[in-house]
């Protein structure tokens, strides 16, 4: 639902704000990685602080019979859910704008950091607007890698899960990564959500369904010099390797080939190391995978063990 605007009595009506102010403003902020100004940005209007939303102006690049306009922040108290609620009118008000959506879905991931914030960006529908705008900007790599990013915070936890697979989540992040298949930071935040999808059981199922285990494949294949999509791709595995009528699925479609190229190709990357043990580990809970991972699968875990001693996580998995 849209957001109520604020005007105060003494200012003047608002003019309708344009996605080419909202990118300005959004971007300059996130540059100075001052996330929560991003929402609070007004321009001075009658000496006035707290600005509607529709009153938002650029701090950058805006000029005015050739001098700046003069901005400030305001708002500076805001609370999360306020800019919470914020940025979802955004998205409300620009959902066909790339250049607002892109933002504006990294900034909610970036809030999205706490159980609480993350409950707060999926109520009210939420998850099924960012689902809307990954949709209607399904040509932008931008807007797909950041949306992946945000649905990847909000399954990290366990009721957004849930909700995903009824909201849309699952066929959202599925759709980015079958339409960027060239895009490396797309496949690793389409895998990162994914793993963090996986951790329900149902949605293990419905990821399978649609084809989940030979896109993280076919990510990891062609990305095979990136160790984040490695990594991602291994822990995405293994996490739908927890099914154990799925183990042998991810074997069929080539994945125990992919987590151990991950693993050979990565050497140094504790990150890829481990998560590559952890996925053969759970894969090898069947036992035709373990007459299949045999030949190369002991000896990348065994190369993994001896490269990092000192890493508990590696030799723990």
């Amino acid at each position: 639902p849209a957001l109520a605007s604020t005007l105060t009595e003494d200012l003047p009506a608002p003019a309708p704000l344009e996605p080419l102010v909202l990118v300005a403003t959004i971007g300059a902020i996130l540059a100075a990685a001052t996330i929560g100004a991003i929402l609070l940005l007004g321009r001075t209007m009658g000496g006035g602080e707290g600005m509607p939303l529709a009153s938002i102006a650029p701090t950058v690049g805006e000029e005015s019979g050739g001098e700046e306009e003069d901005t400030r922040v305001g708002d500076d108290d805001d609370d999360d859910d306020a800019k919470i609620d914020k940025l979802k009118r955004y998205l409300v008000d620009h959902p066909d704008s790339a250049e607002v959506v892109q933002p504006c879905c990294q900034a909610l991931a970036a809030l999205a950091s706490t159980e609480e914030n993350r409950v707060a960006v999926a109520a009210e529908g939420g998850i099924e607007l960012v689902v809307k705008v990954m949709a209607a900007n399904g040509s932008s790599a931008g807007v797909q890698e950041e949306g992946c990013g945000l649905l990847g915070k909000l399954a990290s936890g366990a009721e957004n899960r849930v909700l995903m697979a009824v909201k849309g989540g699952i066929d959202a992040v599925l759709n980015a990564m079958g339409a960027h298949g060239s895009s490396a930071v797309v496949q690793e935040k389409g895998c990162e959500a994914l793993k963090f999808l996986s951790l329900n059981a149902e949605n293990r199922t419905l990821v399978v369904a649609k084809g989940g285990i030979a896109l993280v494949v076919k990510a990891m294949g062609a990305n095979g010099s990136s160790a984040e999509v490695q990594a991602q791709g291994c822990e995405a595995l293994g996490n739908l390797a927890l099914s154990k009528e799925i183990r042998v699925l991810v074997a069929a479609k080539g994945g125990i080939d992919a987590v151990v190229n991950a693993m050979g190709a990565h050497r140094s990357s504790v990150e890829v190391q481990e998560a590559g043990c952890e996925a053969l580990k759970f894969l090898a809970l069947h036992a035709e995978n373990r007459v299949t991972m045999a030949p190369k699968g002991i000896g990348v875990v065994v190369n993994a063990m001896g490269a990092h001693g000192s890493s508990e996580g590696v030799q723990r998995q």
